[in-house]
């Protein structure tokens, strides 16, 4: 029988995977603290299967708090209980570091919007002048790094309430699921008095073709062949690709694009340096005509494709964005934590 709390958190969790702009596939995680446990979502986890499935593991939170106490960052969660080959989040140490009973991290997009500027401190200073204990944190790789972060920005100020993490998402906490929920709805009433998303056209009736034997078929999702019919999209998968962790991760360093069907066929008979996956990439981006998706390219990726578009979308202007560099990328992509998800995903 499941307690209030966990009952609780179950439902927010679902409530949450109702919207695709606050969660997308399954990032993003939650936890719950009793006494001496910490109840995380298990990586790669889904938060709308948090009523149909155990989707937490049980962490000794004591064992962490003795390490993170003296600063140190690098300990491993040792688990008191775990779902089957379940790994805890990859962010268990964030949930850790922050006193309050609840936390919640999302990769929600409006606030990914603000947050992949390169002004985006200065943006979010204004624009949440008035919002309760919040703190700007810099890009860090998820994990140990970004933990060491926050304990660094957090260790004057334990009673902050909400962490804005640089091309990454965000991060609520609070003592009840009311409080955090609370917490949320505000902070995207204030951003969403300065960016709106416009209506987005769907594109349909693309056909699919071949090449070397592998179909290319137009991707399910009709909005998101918008990425290639206007210009300002098309300049933005190769300019601001790499805009955050997951994106690299479901769907890779960079977007392969191409003026027409003529040319894929041509590069598809090259290798580059990802070798033999050159020659049949999951997803391709021919310009004017569509998104094509091989033969495996699942529903983990599309959604993230998805929010990519929805995020591009919230922006004034591609001018100011500013994307996670090659060692970023090379640090998620060569993960193990990383492989770990994909793999799920699949």
């Amino acid at each position: 029988m499941p307690t209030p709390i966990r009952s609780a958190i179950e439902q927010f969790c679902v409530d949450l995977a109702q919207d695709p702009l606050l969660v997308q596939g399954a990032g993003g995680n939650i936890s719950w603290k009793e006494g001496q446990v910490l109840w995380v979502k298990a990586s790669g986890t889904r938060f709308q299967n948090a009523q149909q499935q155990d989707i937490f593991t049980a962490v000794d939170y004591q064992h962490l708090r003795t390490f993170l106490d003296k600063g140190h960052c690098n300990v491993q969660p040792r688990l008191i209980t775990s779902l089957a080959q379940a790994r805890p989040s990859i962010e268990t140490l964030l949930h850790a570091l922050l006193p309050q009973k609840i936390v919640v991290h999302l990769h929600a997009l409006l606030p990914l919007a603000y947050l992949i500027q390169s002004s985006a401190q200065k943006i979010l200073q204004a624009q949440l002048a008035h919002f309760p204990e919040w703190t700007f944190i810099p890009y860090h790789q998820p994990g140990a790094e970004l933990a060491s972060a926050v304990l660094a920005h957090t260790k004057n100020c334990p009673a902050v309430k909400l962490l804005m993490l640089q091309n990454h998402g965000i991060v609520l906490a609070g003592k009840t699921v009311d409080e955090v929920r609370s917490l949320l709805g505000r902070l995207l009433a204030m951003l969403s008095d300065d960016m709106t998303m416009p209506q987005i056209p769907a594109y349909e009736n693309i056909c699919g073709f071949a090449v070397n034997g592998i179909e290319y078929s137009p991707i399910q999702d009709p909005l998101i062949h918008q990425l290639v019919y206007q210009p300002a999209l098309y300049r933005g998968l190769q300019e601001c690709w790499a805009i955050c962790p997951d994106h690299v991760v479901f769907l890779g360093a960079k977007a392969l694009c191409y003026t027409d069907r003529i040319h894929f066929q041509h590069q598809s008979g090259d290798s580059d340096d990802n070798g033999d996956k050159a020659l049949r990439p999951d997803v391709i981006f021919i310009k004017d005509d569509g998104v094509f998706v091989a033969d495996g390219f699942n529903t983990a990726q599309q959604e993230q494709l998805k929010a990519y578009l929805h995020t591009l979308s919230f922006l004034p202007s591609l001018n100011d964005v500013q994307v996670l560099n090659h060692h970023d990328i090379a640090a998620l992509c060569n993960w193990d934590a990383e492989h770990y998800r994909q793999q799920l995903a699949k």
